[in-house]
């Protein structure tokens, strides 16, 4: 009985922390869509869909093992490694699109968004990680 409570509480837990990061980006979503204009948050939207694409990604690969790997076979300093390892790789392979925001997307101001957010990623990959450990 007492390890059906835990594995509860576990997955109770888990489900919170996804759960208020997705709150999070809705509010912060909200909040641009209320006090930006349409193009501004064209430029947002493009810049948080590119970011939130490589967030995701923390969510597969070291994150899946994790969960799954059994007790005493976890390697989790290894994981971490994993996913910073990711986020560096994916962030390098976005780097391209900030010269060439102009471009592609008609504004620069894509670009230096992105670089805004790319910082964000580092703590996600650590979110990633960490929620996986509960």
């Amino acid at each position: 009985m007492r390890a059906g409570l835990k594995g509860i509480l576990t997955a109770l837990t888990g489900m919170s922390v996804r759960a208020a990061n997705q709150v999070v980006v809705v509010v912060v979503t909200l909040v641009a869509a209320h006090f930006l204009v349409p193009a501004k948050f064209g430029v947002f939207a493009i810049a948080a869909a590119i970011t939130t694409l490589i967030r995701t990604l923390m969510y597969n690969g070291a994150f899946e093992y994790l969960l799954k790997a059994k007790p005493g076979e976890e390697s989790p300093t290894e994981c971490l490694i994993i996913n910073f390892a990711l986020v560096v790789g994916l962030t390098i392979l976005m780097l391209p699109l900030v010269p060439l925001s102009k471009h592609l997307f008609g504004s620069e101001d894509v670009g230096r968004i992105l670089l805004a957010l790319m910082p964000s990623n580092l703590i996600s990959a650590f979110a990633a990680w960490q929620e996986s450990q509960l």
